[in-house]
């Protein structure tokens, strides 16, 4: 592999990695201002009295109602800024993919700006987004402004501590854990679209790697990615290591990958694509495709008797 190559790796993994942790840290901002404006129209709502209970001074649905304008002002404003700024990571990766094969091979029935261009729609398919890079609510990268899950779990914690008659500061601070998380616990945000978020980087790493080597015939590839503290049993085990793309369609059956609820208790893997999947959810590895003659020289068992 050229120095050429090996640099704009680094690059890719460099923005893959600093665009997860961008985004995770804007939706911890976010969290801080739910609190924020939840607090301030709570205290319209909420009152204590001489016993130290809250009460509702509107009721139940009123408050339900104050929540879900809560949450549609930060989404409009928020979250869509959240989306475009992943979108735009999302672009610069295939930018930096393209740069990357085309530095280590030549496209065989066709120029690479052709390849690149059909590269280009397939990864806007698979994320939802429109030729001006623009998320389809209805699409993939959409699903990061569906906060109706994270709102039901806010409206709970309202209601079970009016039920409970809870003093003020006791609601306040309850309302500022679930939304906003502790040192040890993600918000209610990072929670129910973090790890969306992080997945959605990987897929359009993977969508656009695995088409460049459609088109461009690469049939192996390294495990690329290196490890940190929760890295899985499934990725250590393969962790910068080179195998073919034969091999991989053997992943399914390993004991370590791991599985659904559904999918212990069946004992049959559903919907696991290894070359896009690969360590399943949260999994940071990339599958970074190769030429024959790299994969020769790192790994020469793969082509004993060929």
């Amino acid at each position: 592999m050229n120095q050429g190559a090996a640099k704009t790796i680094r690059d890719a993994e460099r923005l893959l990695d600093k665009g997860q942790r961008a985004r995770l840290s804007d939706l911890g901002a976010l969290e801080k201002l739910l609190v924020i404006r939840l607090l301030a129209e709570l205290s319209r709502d909420l009152q204590e009295g001489p016993d130290g209970r809250v009460r509702s001074t509107r009721g139940s649905v009123s408050i339900a109602r104050m929540v879900d304008q809560v949450f549609t002002a930060v989404e409009k404003r928020g979250l869509k800024r959240v989306s475009r700024e992943a979108v735009k990571d999302m672009r610069a990766v295939l930018d930096l993919n393209a740069r990357y094969y085309g530095q280590i091979t030549e496209p065989k029935g066709g120029s690479f700006p052709e390849i690149r261009k059909a590269v280009d729609a397939i990864m806007r398919k698979r994320l939802g987004l429109t030729p001006k890079y623009q998320a389809n609510p209805k699409g993939y990268m959409g699903q990061l402004s569906r906060t109706d899950k994270a709102r039901e779990e806010i409206k709970k914690t309202i209601a079970k501590a009016i039920a409970a008659g809870r003093p003020m500061r006791e609601v306040e601070r309850a309302i500022k854990v679930k939304v906003s998380g502790t040192k040890n616990t993600p918000g209610v945000l990072e929670r129910n679209l973090g790890g969306f978020l992080l997945d959605a980087y990987q897929v359009a790493d993977a969508v656009t790697s695995n088409e460049f080597a459609k088109r461009l015939d690469l049939r192996y590839f390294i495990y690329s990615g290196g490890l940190i503290e929760t890295s899985r049993a499934f990725c250590r085990k393969r962790n910068n290591k080179v195998y073919s793309t034969d091999e991989a369609k053997d992943w399914a059956d390993d004991p370590t990958l791991p599985r659904t609820k559904e999918e212990k208790d069946s004992g049959t893997i559903t919907d696991y694509a290894p070359l896009e999947d690969r360590g399943r959810w949260n999994c940071r590895h990339r599958i970074l495709y190769i030429s024959e003659l790299d994969a020769r020289r790192r790994r020469p068992d793969l082509f004993a008797g060929k």
